[in-house]
């Protein structure tokens, strides 16, 4: 039997639902489990839970509440304390509210290093391999270079925004290759978008040593990189990511997904814009071609879409609070007002602020990138 209600009431209830709904979203874009985080946020807003106040809350069964609880406990995010004169246990948050929600940016910059030291050494072991000029080899040479100026440039971007205030001064210092000559460059882009009839095929990957080299960054990117709900859409999203330009029957071979599948995750990937259909001719075989041409770009514009449409739940926010201070009085001492507006005053000067940053930032690599991608990097400011 619970010893106390712990359901808010009222605006307070409209209100808590409106912050879980967001804070889903903000998991959602940092790759968070929505499980975890829906039993996170509930504990937040309430203090203190039990599992079976947890499962009235989430609509999760208690089965499932008690997993979650317990993998929390175990990573140290909650810590649990019986109720006297029960045999219940009550859940409660280590750390202070958010410290889960923004890392700092020293590990973010780290973060971004470290993908860049992969995909550069993965670089250097296909320069290494024997053979002056071989198209499946400078293709994904291609690929990882794309990659790592969005790595590279979001690293920059950030330690430079550390001690600047103004973007438009940033000038991002790219690294390139003797194989990326301007003709290079022109070629890859004819191939991956269809410019002309002689672009129209696919180049395989048939290297032993190259697919060994492509598998060890298909794991890379799903470890540490793509954060899709289903595996179908993670794995196809990074071969289009090594690969570039695909059709149904390719990616079916790669992957051994039904036909099926494939087709609704790339009506997925087409609606969220991170590929495109080839607007020329089918090949043989009655199919399209479907290309990603940059994954610098894909990625640039994919998060700052994202943050448009976080920042777009302020007004959301403004309005709570203004009902908050209005009410005040009649909801003073009203259980959850304190919690519902702290955590509303954090989300407006905490979670806005950040995404209007990173949106900034974002939005300044995406400039120099359309500007520069399939140009010499002599000059990118």
């Amino acid at each position: 039997m619970e010893h106390e209600p712990f359901i808010f009431k009222g605006k307070l209830y409209d209100f808590e639902q409106k912050i879980v709904e967001f804070l889903l979203v903000d998991a959602e874009m940092n790759g968070s489990d929505p499980n975890q985080t829906i039993i996170y946020i509930y504990i937040l807003l309430h203090r203190k839970l039990t599992q079976a106040q947890l499962a009235e809350l989430t609509g999760f069964p208690k089965s499932k509440v008690s997993k979650i609880t317990s993998k929390l406990v175990m990573e140290g995010i909650l810590k649990k304390e019986f109720i006297p004169g029960t045999h219940t246990n009550e859940y409660m948050l280590i750390q202070q509210p958010f410290e889960m929600n923004f890392v700092p940016i020293e590990k973010i910059i780290q973060s971004f290093n470290e993908m860049t030291a992969f995909m550069e050494n993965m670089i250097d072991e296909l320069l290494k391999l024997p053979g002056k000029y071989r198209q499946d080899r400078d293709l994904l040479v291609w690929r990882l270079y794309d990659f790592c100026r969005y790595s590279r440039g979001c690293s920059q971007i950030l330690e430079f925004n550390i001690e600047h205030s103004r973007l438009s001064k940033f000038t991002y210092i790219d690294k390139t290759y003797d194989l990326l000559t301007p003709q290079f460059r022109d070629h890859i882009r004819e191939y991956l978008m269809n410019l002309d009839k002689s672009s129209t095929y696919l180049i395989d990957l048939q290297d032993e040593e190259i697919q060994k080299i492509e598998a060890k960054v298909i794991k890379f990117l799903l470890d540490h990189v793509i954060k899709e709900e289903k595996e179908s859409i993670s794995r196809i999203l990074a071969y289009f990511m090594t690969r570039g330009k695909l059709t149904q029957n390719s990616i079916q071979q790669l992957t051994d997904f039904s036909s099926g599948t494939i087709s609704q995750t790339l009506r997925y990937l087409l609606k969220e814009k991170k590929i495109d259909q080839i607007p020329t001719t089918r090949i043989a075989g009655n199919e399209y071609y479907y290309t990603m041409e940059s994954i610098s770009l894909m990625l640039l514009r994919h998060h700052a879409s994202v943050y448009k449409d976080l920042i777009a739940w302020k007004p959301t926010f403004d309005e709570i609070k203004q009902q908050l201070n209005e009410h005040g009085n009649d909801l003073l001492f009203t259980d959850g007002y304190f919690s519902i507006y702290t955590i509303t005053d954090k989300i407006l000067t905490i979670f806005f602020t950040k995404y209007e940053q990173y949106l900034n930032q974002h939005e300044r690599l995406l400039e120099i990138n359309e500007k520069s991608i399939f140009q010499p990097s002599s000059d990118l400011n």
